[in-house]
């Protein structure tokens, strides 16, 4: 809601007013009834506890309102904000969804840079590790895997875009990868999606807060994990994208493959969204292998002189 960049209102059968608001491009429906017979549908309601979002759903003189959200809690711990406008959770659904499992490759990335940004930038610019990254994904789409890649720049987002397709073309692949961000025109991230739910596409690089929380590509069977966060709302929501069950398809079993940094701030915002998130609200299962190198990762003296596996 902090990016709304457009509200219309909409004529409908009197007295009902429908205000059509548009944030970045996607419409959410008001409904306002000068009768105050009826009320306010309100989606992503989570929203609402920002200053902009509370500003709008106060200024709605009406009498019903009704928020929907997959993401009730909030890490800035506003929630209660929400709960204070539009009242308490009156009902949950359980959406079926599969368990996935974690895979873990080591790598030698390091930065000095006690800075985040600073530090993303670091990944960015690591060669060492995004041709890691690539050789993974070669490997994972060549297994049939479709790949989800969170990214926090967009220009990491399309220099990353670029590299797959070129090694995919190299080992003989068609142009398998696709980027979406937010500078991109709302036609073209709508055809991303499409061609990543049809196969055309079979790798998504994508900036972390959209793929969070604005992406719905249910044959997604894996997600790349190098750049952890502590933000364990998104985090659920964001891993969860490949948990969607596709009967009568060939999706394969979900996987979230974490690439280990070798820096402080990976390992803490890392064992967070393992223990609170993969494991306490996802189920996730992890191989023996898989156990003993996040153990040594996750040590006070970090990795041992045992080899991890390799593709």
């Amino acid at each position: 809601m902090s990016k709304i960049h457009s509200i219309k209102t909409v004529k409908l059968t009197k007295p009902t007013t429908l205000y059509d608001i548009g944030v970045d491009g996607n419409n959410n429906y008001f409904v306002y009834d000068n009768t105050l017979s009826t009320g306010v549908l309100v989606h992503n309601c989570h929203g609402t506890s920002s200053n902009t979002g509370l500003k709008i759903i106060n200024s709605l003189n009406t009498r019903y309102l009704l928020g929907l959200t997959a993401t009730p809690d909030r890490k800035d711990g506003r929630y209660f904000l929400t709960d204070l406008t539009l009242g308490p959770v009156i009902h949950e659904t359980a959406a079926e969804s599969l368990k996935p499992s974690v895979e873990v490759v080591k790598t030698e990335f390091k930065t000095e840079h006690a800075n985040w940004t600073y530090g993303q930038r670091a990944i960015e610019k690591d060669e060492d590790l995004n041709e890691l990254i690539i050789k993974h994904v070669i490997a994972d789409v060549q297994a049939g895997h479709s790949i989800i890649i969170p990214v926090y720049f967009v220009s990491h987002c399309l220099d990353l875009t670029k590299a797959i397709n070129k090694a995919a073309v190299a080992a003989d692949m068609d142009k398998i990868a696709v980027s979406f961000d937010g500078s991109m025109k709302k036609m073209d991230r709508q055809k991303a999606i499409k061609d990543m739910r049809t196969g055309k596409k079979k790798v998504l690089v994508g900036l972390k807060q959209i793929v969070s929380t604005g992406v719905n590509i249910g044959c997604a069977s894996a997600i790349y994990e190098f750049v952890p966060s502590s933000n364990l709302p998104k985090a659920e929501q964001r891993l969860s994208r490949v948990l969607t069950p596709m009967p009568g398809t060939d999706k394969l079993h979900p996987i979230v493959k974490y690439f280990l940094l070798n820096t402080s701030s990976a390992k803490a915002c890392l064992r967070n969204e393992l223990n609170n998130v993969l494991i306490k609200v996802l189920g996730a299962r992890m191989s023996d292998f898989t156990k003993q190198t996040l153990k040594q990762y996750l040590s006070k003296n970090g990795f041992d002189d045992k080899p991890t596996k390799e593709l």
